[in-house]
């Protein structure tokens, strides 16, 4: 959060600008002397840091979907024991979002399920298309779009305009290994172990991903 940034540098930051530069600078000056901003900036960064520190473990990759909900859970302990008008606004707006959020609601019935804190008695309250074996696949199922967004430069590289032949195969094999480069560097098979740098032996990488 940039409040942060500015509650650790405000006087480097005062300092450095220089109000003769431009006019712009100097009405940021003028902004900067308004009373009560210091004061604001520190009961930001006192109160809500953990929502930085937040996103970046929701950002991790491989993070399990319990993870990612006692992360969730944690900032709205901690939100609980917010003081001030401002800071009750703040709890009654994060009350409201999460009560809205039905598929976050969803997803915390599943991770129920999966950690063994309940079990299923009524499969009405779940998507009619949704089976037990389907919940299998949750257990790593992201609360973000962080995921999604670092795709597309990965894929970037695949749909550019010097590839207009990709087969719908060519394309599944090589999103295979994109999706597994920064985890897997070396795929050891039984007579040898091939480094994935580029397009050798495509076949042999592709069905030793898929059996992973």
């Amino acid at each position: 959060m940039a409040r942060i940034y500015y509650c650790e540098n405000f006087q480097i930051i005062c300092s450095a600008l220089d109000e003769n530069d431009a006019d712009s600078i100097k009405k940021v000056k003028l902004c900067l002397l308004k009373p009560g901003l210091e004061n604001n900036l520190a009961y930001i960064k006192s109160n809500f840091q953990v929502l930085t520190m937040a996103i970046v473990k929701l950002q991790t990759k491989n993070l399990s979907l319990a993870d990612s909900l006692t992360v969730i859970q944690e900032v709205k302990s901690k939100f609980q024991s917010l003081k001030g008008t401002q800071g009750k606004a703040v709890l009654l707006k994060l009350q409201k979002v999460f009560e809205k959020n039905e598929g976050l609601k969803m997803l915390e019935k599943i991770s129920n399920i999966l950690e063994g804190k309940d079990e299923i008695s009524d499969m009405s309250q779940f998507p009619d298309d949704y089976s037990c074996n389907d919940f299998v696949y949750f257990k790593y199922a992201p609360t973000t779009s962080v995921d999604v967004e670092r795709s597309f430069s990965s894929y970037k590289t695949l749909l550019s305009d010097n590839r207009r032949a990709f087969t719908f195969e060519n394309l599944r094999k090589h999103l295979i290994i994109q999706c597994n480069n920064e985890e897997t560097k070396l795929v050891t098979s039984s007579t040898a172990t091939i480094e994935i740098n580029g397009f050798v032996n495509l076949k042999t990488i592709i069905n030793m991903l898929e059996n992973k």
